[in-house]
Protein backbone atom coordinates (compact mmCIF):
# COMPACT_ATOMS: atom_id res chain seq x y z
CA UNK A 1 0.00 0.00 0.00
CA UNK A 2 1.14 3.92 -0.15
CA UNK A 3 0.42 5.50 2.49
CA UNK A 4 1.09 9.18 2.41
CA UNK A 5 1.28 11.19 6.05
CA UNK A 6 0.34 15.20 6.37
CA UNK A 7 2.35 16.16 9.17
CA UNK A 8 4.56 19.40 10.69
CA UNK A 9 7.92 19.50 9.48
CA UNK A 10 9.99 16.28 10.00
CA UNK A 11 12.53 18.24 12.00
CA UNK A 12 9.93 18.62 14.51
CA UNK A 13 9.10 14.74 14.95
CA UNK A 14 10.61 13.40 18.04
CA UNK A 15 10.81 9.81 17.61
CA UNK A 16 11.27 8.71 21.27
CA UNK A 17 7.31 10.13 22.11
CA UNK A 18 6.00 10.59 18.67
CA UNK A 19 2.98 8.39 17.47
CA UNK A 20 2.97 9.40 14.18
CA UNK A 21 6.63 7.93 14.16
CA UNK A 22 5.22 4.67 15.19
CA UNK A 23 2.78 4.26 12.91
CA UNK A 24 5.26 5.18 9.56
CA UNK A 25 7.59 2.93 11.22
CA UNK A 26 5.33 0.36 11.48
CA UNK A 27 3.86 0.69 8.30
CA UNK A 28 7.38 0.69 6.70
CA UNK A 29 7.77 -2.63 8.57
CA UNK A 30 4.54 -4.34 7.14
CA UNK A 31 6.00 -3.60 3.54
CA UNK A 32 3.91 -0.18 2.88
CA UNK A 33 5.72 3.04 1.22
CA UNK A 34 5.32 5.46 2.85
CA UNK A 35 5.13 9.55 2.31
CA UNK A 36 5.87 12.31 3.85
CA UNK A 37 3.92 16.53 2.97
CA UNK A 38 2.72 19.21 4.88
CA UNK A 39 -0.09 21.72 4.07
CA UNK A 40 1.80 23.94 2.11
CA UNK A 41 2.80 21.14 -0.73
CA UNK A 42 -1.11 20.79 -1.44
CA UNK A 43 -2.65 21.91 -4.69
CA UNK A 44 -5.85 21.39 -7.19
CA UNK A 45 -4.70 21.22 -10.36
CA UNK A 46 -7.25 19.22 -13.65
CA UNK A 47 -9.76 18.73 -11.26
CA UNK A 48 -7.76 16.71 -8.81
CA UNK A 49 -5.68 17.11 -5.10
CA UNK A 50 -1.97 17.00 -5.71
CA UNK A 51 1.25 17.39 -3.54
CA UNK A 52 4.41 17.66 -3.85
CA UNK A 53 5.24 14.02 -1.56
CA UNK A 54 8.22 12.63 -0.32
CA UNK A 55 9.01 9.43 -0.28
CA UNK A 56 10.71 8.05 3.33
CA UNK A 57 12.74 5.32 4.80
CA UNK A 58 12.20 5.34 8.33
CA UNK A 59 14.38 4.19 10.49
CA UNK A 60 14.63 2.59 14.12
CA UNK A 61 17.92 4.56 14.98
CA UNK A 62 16.16 7.65 16.52
CA UNK A 63 19.17 10.15 15.87
CA UNK A 64 17.90 9.48 12.31
CA UNK A 65 14.92 8.49 11.86
CA UNK A 66 14.29 9.69 8.72
CA UNK A 67 15.47 8.94 4.82
CA UNK A 68 14.25 11.37 2.23
CA UNK A 69 13.75 9.75 -0.52
CA UNK A 70 12.27 10.92 -3.70
CA UNK A 71 10.32 13.93 -4.14
CA UNK A 72 7.45 14.01 -6.46
CA UNK A 73 4.11 15.87 -7.32
CA UNK A 74 2.02 12.97 -6.80
CA UNK A 75 -2.23 12.89 -7.57
CA UNK A 76 -3.18 12.35 -3.97
CA UNK A 77 -6.31 9.42 -5.72
CA UNK A 78 -3.06 7.50 -6.14
CA UNK A 79 -2.61 6.95 -2.19
CA UNK A 80 -4.69 3.87 -0.51
CA UNK A 81 -4.27 5.63 2.55
CA UNK A 82 -3.72 9.43 3.82
CA UNK A 83 -3.40 9.85 7.81
CA UNK A 84 -3.97 13.94 9.21
CA UNK A 85 -1.66 13.84 11.87
CA UNK A 86 -0.74 17.52 11.66
CA UNK A 87 -0.67 19.64 15.04
CA UNK A 88 -2.51 22.74 16.25
CA UNK A 89 -3.10 25.61 15.04
CA UNK A 90 -6.26 25.31 13.34
CA UNK A 91 -5.10 28.71 10.87
CA UNK A 92 -6.53 29.03 7.25
CA UNK A 93 -3.87 26.85 5.33
CA UNK A 94 -5.12 24.05 7.93
CA UNK A 95 -8.79 24.90 7.33
CA UNK A 96 -8.28 24.89 3.29
CA UNK A 97 -5.93 21.12 3.18
CA UNK A 98 -9.60 19.93 5.13
CA UNK A 99 -11.36 20.99 2.50
CA UNK A 100 -8.77 19.95 -0.43
CA UNK A 101 -8.78 16.61 1.37
CA UNK A 102 -12.49 16.18 1.15
CA UNK A 103 -12.55 16.15 -2.44
CA UNK A 104 -10.70 12.92 -2.70
CA UNK A 105 -12.49 9.63 -4.27
CA UNK A 106 -13.67 7.55 -1.86
CA UNK A 107 -10.92 4.89 -3.14
CA UNK A 108 -7.64 6.66 -1.28
CA UNK A 109 -8.95 6.75 2.80
CA UNK A 110 -7.96 9.76 4.81
CA UNK A 111 -8.20 9.01 8.78
CA UNK A 112 -8.28 12.09 10.52
CA UNK A 113 -11.44 13.14 8.57
CA UNK A 114 -11.03 16.23 7.21
CA UNK A 115 -14.69 17.01 8.09
CA UNK A 116 -14.86 15.75 11.14
CA UNK A 117 -11.83 17.96 12.11
CA UNK A 118 -12.92 20.88 10.46
CA UNK A 119 -16.38 20.89 12.02
CA UNK A 120 -16.39 19.22 15.42
CA UNK A 121 -15.03 21.58 18.31
CA UNK A 122 -13.39 19.59 21.02
CA UNK A 123 -13.98 22.43 23.40
CA UNK A 124 -17.60 22.02 23.01
CA UNK A 125 -18.30 18.47 22.30
CA UNK A 126 -18.68 17.76 25.73
CA UNK A 127 -21.81 19.64 25.65
CA UNK A 128 -23.37 16.58 23.84
CA UNK A 129 -21.97 14.69 27.16
CA UNK A 130 -23.56 16.44 29.80
CA UNK A 131 -24.21 13.26 32.26
CA UNK A 132 -20.45 12.79 32.28
CA UNK A 133 -19.37 16.62 32.57
CA UNK A 134 -20.10 19.38 35.60
CA UNK A 135 -21.83 22.55 34.50
CA UNK A 136 -19.94 24.72 32.16
CA UNK A 137 -20.00 27.77 30.57
CA UNK A 138 -18.61 28.82 27.41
Amino acid sequence: MKIAFLMDPLETVKPYKDTTYFIMLGAQERGHQVYFFQNRDLYFQSQSVFAVLTELKVSADHAQPFQRLNTASTDLAEMDVIFVRTDPPFDRRYFYATLLLDLLPASTRVLNRPSALRDWNEKLSSFFYTAFTPDSLV
